[in-house]
C-alpha cells in the first residue's frame, strides 16, 4: 500500500514540473513579446510624429512659394513691365532681345529686388525667374541677372504647363542642372482702354531640399547623445536623375556625389550617416518597400521610415501631360527617410530579456521547491486525507439539501427586491420632476427679475447722459453699478438652471479671435484700474485669427476667471493671462487658457468643492468678496461642452493660476491669411469677379446699402432684389454670373426661392450663396440642403466675402472696365490723426463699436453716415410694430423683425443690440414663454443706440 502511495505521488510531481515548464515559459515568451511591441510601438508613434510634421512643412513651404509666385504675378507694375519687355523682346528679334529689353529687364530687376531679398529670409527661398510666353523663354532670373535669354522648355516643366493651361502650380522638380521645388505662376497683363487681359508668361519661385530637410534640426530631441537625434535625407533613383539630368552634369554627379544602393542623396542632415546606412545589406528594397521599419538585426540597429517623393512630370504620362486629370499615375522618382539610430532601444530589450530570463528560472526553481515539499508532506498524511476526503462527501451532500432550501427563500426575496425596485424608480421621477421644476422655477423667476433690472440699468445710463449735480451723479452711479452687479447674479443663475434642466447649447458661428481678446482686454483693464492692477499678456504669435464656435461663452469663461483674479488680487498686484496652442490639425485647434494672480490663495481644505454649484472657498470669501459661488461651476460645465477641461493650482496667501482648454474649428477660407498676412490672394478674388452680374436679393435697408457698396465699388455688377418673388421675376427675363441670397425675407424667402430657381426655371447650374445673419450651427446645412452652393454669415467679412463667391462665379465673358484701385486689398488701417478725427465724429455714438462698422464699409465714411441715418429711419418703430405683431400672435411676423434687427445691428457696429436680438429671434423661433423679457432687454439696448444716433444726426446738422 506504501509503494502505491509513492507512485501516485511521483507520477504527480512529474506532471506538476511539466506544467509549471511550460506556463513559466509561456507567460515568460509573452512579457518578452509584449515588451518588444511596445518598443516598437513606442519608436513608430515617434516616427509618424515627426512623419506627419515634415508632410505639413513641406505642404506649406510649397504653398508659400506658390503664393510668392502669385503676388508677384498679380502685381500690376510687374504686368506693365513685363508686357513691355516681352514687347522689346519681338522686336528685336527674340532670345535675350536688345537694348530695349536689357533696360526693361533692368527696371523690373530693380522693382522687385527688396522684396524678393525679405522672401529669401523668410521662406530660404532661392530662385525667382521670369519667363516670356509663347514657350519659356527665360527673360530675367533676379538671383542671377546675368543670365537670361535661354528656352527652359525641356528643363521646367512645370513653367510648361502654367502657360499652357494658364494656372498656378507646385511641386518638385527634377532639373537638368539642379533638382528643386517650384512655384509658378502665369502673368497677365490688362489693357488700360478696353480692359482686355493678355497672356505675357510666368513667374517662378524655387528653392531646394536642404531647408526643408533641417526643420528637423530645430526639433528638441529627447537626449544630446547623437543615437537619439532624429535625421533626414531626399534620395532620387539612379535610373531617374540619369533620365532627365544633362549628361555633363551627371558626370559630375557622378565624381562628387555617387551614387548608395541605386540613390542619389539629393539633401540630408547629416550626409556621412546617411551613405553609412545606405550602405547596409539590402536597404535599397526596404526603403522603397517601407513605411516604418525597426532593423534589430543591423549594427548599428537603425530604425526609419520611408515617404514616397514624386516628380512633377513623372506623376502623369508624357502623352497626356497636357491634362493632369487624366494623366496615370506613376511610381515614386524618389524617397525621403528619417531615420534613428536605435542602439538604444536593442540594448534596452536585451537587458529585459536576461532579467526575464533570470526572473524564470528562479520562479520555476522555487516552484518545483515547494511542490516537491507539499507532495512530500501529502505522502506522510495519505491515510487521513482519504478519512477527510469520506467527511468531505457527507458535506457536500448537505450542501445540496440546504442549497435546494435557499433557492427558495431566494425566490422569495427576489420578489421583494422587484417590488422595491417600482418604488424606487417611482421616487426618482417624483426627484426628478421636482429638479426640473426648480431649474424651470430659476429660469424664471430669474427672467422676471431681469425685466426690471434692464429698465434700471436703461433709464439709470440715459440719467447719467443729462446734467446732474454732483451729488446726483454719485448716487445715479451708485444705482447703475448695483444693478449691473444684480444682473450679473441673475445671468449666473439663468445659465445654471440652463445647465441642470440640460438647455444650455453650444453655438457654431464664425469669430475673429483678435478683436475677442481685444475687447475682452478693454473691459478687464476699466475694472483692473480701480484696484490699481496691472495685467500682463503673453499671446502666442501662432494663434489663428478666424475660428468657428461659441465666442459669447469662450469670453463668459475668461471674464468670470479674470473677474476672480481681479477681485481677489491686492491692490497694486500684477495678473498674467497667457494663451497658446496646445494642439492643432488641418480642421480644429485645441487653445490653451492661463490666468495667473498673486492674490489671497486658498488652503488645501478651501480647494475641495470649488467647482461645485453654489460653491466658494468659505463663508467668509462670499461675505468679504460677494458672488454666488456658481462663476466656476458654469466655467467648467463650459469648458467640458468646448471639448476642453478646466483645473486650477493655488496656495493659501501665495495666489492661483486656472487654466483650462478649448477645442475650435479653423475657418479654411482663412488659413492663408494666418499662414501670412502678406499673402493674400484676395486681389486675385476681385479680379476675377470684376464685371460680374450679381442678382442681390435682401430686404433690409441697411444690408442692403452695405452689399451694394462692396459689390460695386470691387466692379461687380448688380441688381437688386428686396425678396424671392421679386428675384423669381428679375430671373425669368435677365441672366447673371450668381445671386447673393438672404434667408429670411417677407413673401418669400431664401430657401423656398432656391428650391424654385433650381426646379421651376431650371436653372441648376447657377451658383447661388446664402449671405445671411443666419449663423448658427446648422444654418449652413440647412442652406445647402436647400440647393445653395456656400454660406456667407453677416456681418460680412469682406475678404471672405470675395474668396467664397471667386470660388463658384466665373463670369461668362469679358466686360470693358476702366482699371480699378480695388479697396479690400488694404488691410483698412487709418493713420492715428484720421483714426482721432473719425473718434472724435462718432463721440456722440453710445452701444456702438464705430471699428467694427467702418470695417464693413471698408472705412468709407459717408457710407457709415449714410448707415447709421438709414438704420435709425428704419427701426425707430421696431416697438411699436413688434408689440403690434405680438398682440396678434403673429410668431413669423415677430421672429422676422428680429432677425432684420439682429442683421441690421451688425452692419452698424452694434454688437451688444445684435446679442440681444439674437436671443431674442431664437425665443420667437423656439415659441419660448419669454419673449415679453427678451423684448425688454431689446428695446433699452435699442433706445441707447438710437438716442446715441439721434445726437450725431444732431451735431452733423450744426456742423453743416
Amino acid at each position: 500500500m506504501n509503494l502505491l502511495k509513492n507512485t501516485k505521488i511521483s507520477r504527480s510531481f512529474a506532471i506538476a514540473t511539466i506544467l509549471s515548464l511550460f506556463t513559466v515559459s509561456l507567460f515568460s515568451w509573452y512579457i518578452i513579446n509584449r515588451e518588444y511591441n511596445a518598443i516598437y510601438a513606442h519608436i513608430e508613434q515617434i516616427f509618424y510624429g515627426q512623419k506627419q510634421l515634415y508632410t505639413i512643412h513641406l505642404t506649406k513651404t510649397l504653398e508659400a512659394l506658390e503664393q510668392i509666385s502669385s503676388i508677384y504675378a498679380g502685381d500690376k507694375q510687374i504686368q506693365s513691365l513685363f508686357q513691355k519687355g516681352r514687347d522689346a523682346v519681338e522686336r528685336e528679334g527674340g532670345g535675350a532681345g536688345g537694348a530695349d529689353a536689357s533696360l526693361i529687364r533692368t527696371q523690373l530687376n530693380d522693382l522687385v529686388s527688396e522684396s524678393w531679398g525679405k522672401m529669401m529670409v523668410k521662406y530660404d527661398a532661392r530662385q525667382l525667374h521670369f519667363h516670356l510666353a509663347p514657350g519659356s523663354t527665360s527673360f530675367l532670373r533676379v538671383h542671377r541677372p546675368d543670365k537670361f535669354g535661354d528656352n527652359m522648355d525641356n528643363i521646367r516643366h512645370t513653367i510648361v504647363y502654367a502657360n499652357k493651361e494658364l494656372t498656378t502650380v507646385q511641386g518638385f522638380e527634377t532639373g537638368r542642372v539642379f533638382s528643386g521645388l517650384r512655384g509658378v505662376s502665369p502673368v497677365f497683363s490688362y489693357d488700360s482702354n478696353t480692359g482686355e487681359k493678355h497672356h505675357v508668361g510666368a513667374v517662378e519661385a524655387g528653392m531646394s531640399f536642404l531647408p526643408i530637410v533641417k526643420v528637423l534640426e530645430e526639433q528638441k530631441n529627447p537626449s544630446k547623445d547623437h543615437s537619439h537625434q532624429i535625421h533626414a535625407m531626399v534620395l532620387l533613383d539612379e535610373a531617374h536623375i540619369k533620365e532627365n539630368v544633362w549628361p555633363e552634369f551627371f558626370k559630375e554627379l557622378l565624381r562628387d556625389n555617387p551614387p548608395f544602393g541605386g540613390h542619389f542623396i539629393e539633401a540630408s542632415t547629416d550626409p556621412i550617416t546617411a551613405r553609412r546606412f545606405l550602405a547596409h545589406p539590402g536597404i535599397s528594397r526596404k526603403i522603397k518597400t517601407a513605411g516604418f521599419k525597426y532593423l534589430h538585426k543591423l549594427s548599428p540597429p537603425l530604425a526609419f521610415i520611408s515617404i514616397p517623393l514624386n516628380d512633377f512630370k513623372s506623376e502623369f504620362d508624357k502623352s497626356n501631360f497636357g491634362d493632369r486629370k487624366s494623366g496615370a499615375k506613376k511610381n515614386g522618382i524618389g524617397r525621403i527617410v528619417i531615420w534613428v539610430d536605435a542602439s538604444h532601444a536593442k540594448q534596452q530589450f536585451q537587458t529585459f530579456i536576461r532579467k526575464t530570463l533570470i526572473t524564470a528560472f528562479f520562479t520555476e526553481l522555487l516552484f518545483l521547491l515547494l511542490a516537491y515539499w507539499g507532495l512530500h508532506r501529502l505522502n506522510e498524511h495519505y491515510d487521513q486525507i482519504l478519512s477527510l476526503n469520506k467527511i468531505l462527501d457527507s458535506t457536500i451532500k448537505l450542501f445540496v439539501t440546504q442549497n435546494k432550501e435557499m433557492a427558495l427563500l431566494n425566490k422569495d426575496l427576489d420578489n421583494k427586491v422587484n417590488e422595491r425596485t417600482k418604488e424606487l424608480k417611482k421616487s426618482i421621477k417624483i426627484a426628478e420632476k421636482a429638479n426640473n421644476s426648480k431649474s424651470e422655477f430659476l429660469a424664471n423667476m430669474s427672467h422676471e427679475i431681469r425685466t426690471p433690472m434692464n429698465a434700471i440699468l436703461g433709464m439709470s445710463h440715459l440719467a447719467l447722459e443729462t446734467d446732474l449735480n454732483p451729488e446726483q451723479q454719485h448716487y445715479i452711479e451708485m444705482v447703475h453699478q448695483s444693478a449691473e452687479s444684480l444682473l450679473s447674479i441673475i445671468n449666473d443663475i439663468l445659465d445654471f438652471s440652463k445647465i441642470e434642466a440640460g438647455k444650455l447649447t453650444m453655438e457654431q458661428v464664425s469669430f475673429n479671435l483678435d478683436e475677442l481678446i481685444s475687447n475682452l482686454m478693454d473691459t478687464l483693464n476699466l475694472k483692473a484700474k480701480e484696484k490699481d492692477i496691472h495685467i500682463k499678456t503673453h499671446i502666442s504669435q501662432a494663434l489663428p485669427v478666424f475660428l468657428i464656435g461659441d465666442p459669447l461663452r469662450l469670453k463668459q469663461i475668461l471674464i468670470n476667471l479674470s473677474d476672480n483674479a481681479i477681485k481677489f488680487s491686492n491692490k497694486g498686484s500684477e495678473i498674467e493671462i497667457t494663451i497658446r496652442i496646445k494642439e492643432e490639425d488641418k480642421n480644429s485647434v485645441l487653445l490653451h487658457f492661463s490666468i495667473v494672480d498673486s492674490g489671497i490663495g486658498m488652503s488645501v481644505g478651501q480647494q475641495k468643492n470649488l467647482f461645485q454649484a453654489f460653491s466658494q472657498a468659505d463663508t467668509s470669501t462670499t461675505r468679504e468678496y460677494g458672488g454666488t459661488g456658481l462663476g466656476l461651476a458654469i466655467s467648467k460645465k463650459l469648458t467640458q461642452m468646448m471639448q476642453g477641461d478646466i483645473w486650477f493650482d493655488s496656495e493659501l496667501d501665495k495666489g492661483s493660476a486656472f487654466q483650462f482648454t478649448a477645442r475650435f474649428t479653423r475657418q479654411l477660407d482663412y488659413l492663408s491669411e494666418e499662414a501670412d498676412a502678406t499673402i493674400d490672394n484676395v486681389d486675385t478674388s476681385i479680379k476675377h469677379l470684376q464685371g460680374a452680374r450679381i442678382l442681390l436679393v435682401e430686404d433690409n435697408e441697411v444690408n442692403q446699402e452695405v452689399a451694394l457698396n462692396m459689390l460695386k465699388s470691387n466692379g461687380l455688377q448688380v441688381e437688386l432684389a428686396v425678396n424671392g418673388k421679386e428675384a423669381l421675376d428679375i430671373l425669368a427675363s435677365q441672366d447673371f454670373d450668381g445671386i447673393l441670397m438672404d434667408c429670411q425675407m417677407p413673401v418669400m424667402d431664401g430657401y423656398t426661392t432656391t428650391v424654385k430657381i433650381r426646379q421651376q426655371l431650371n436653372l441648376t447650374d447657377l451658383p447661388i450663396i446664402a449671405m445671411t445673419a443666419n449663423n448658427m450651427s446648422g444654418d449652413r446645412e440647412k442652406a445647402l440642403d436647400a440647393g445653395m452652393n456656400d454660406h456667407i454669415p453677416k456681418p460680412v467679412n469682406v475678404k471672405g466675402m470675395f474668396s467664397t463667391m471667386a470660388r463658384w462665379i466665373k463670369p461668362e465673358k469679358d466686360v470693358n472696365l476702366s482699371p480699378l484701385s480695388t479697396r479690400v486689398v488694404s488691410k483698412g488701417l487709418l493713420s492715428m490723426k484720421t483714426t482721432d478725427k473719425i473718434e472724435q465724429e462718432y463721440s456722440a455714438l453710445k452701444g456702438i463699436d464705430t471699428r467694427v462698422g467702418l470695417e464693413l464699409t471698408q472705412q468709407d465714411t459717408k457710407l457709415y453716415s449714410k448707415l447709421l441715418l438709414l438704420f435709425h429711419q428704419s427701426q425707430s418703430d421696431f416697438s411699436a410694430q413688434f408689440h403690434q405683431v405680438m398682440q396678434a400672435n403673429n410668431l413669423k411676423e415677430m421672429h422676422h423683425l428680429a432677425h432684420s434687427l439682429k442683421g441690421a445691428a451688425g452692419s452698424i457696429g452694434a454688437n451688444k443690440l445684435q446679442e440681444t436680438a439674437l436671443n431674442l429671434e431664437l425665443a420667437c423661433q423656439l415659441e419660448e414663454k419669454l419673449k415679453d423679457i427678451l423684448l425688454s432687454e431689446v428695446i433699452t439696448e435699442l433706445d441707447i443706440v438710437l438716442s446715441g444716433i439721434e445726437k450725431y444726426k444732431t451735431s452733423k446738422e450744426n456742423d453743416s
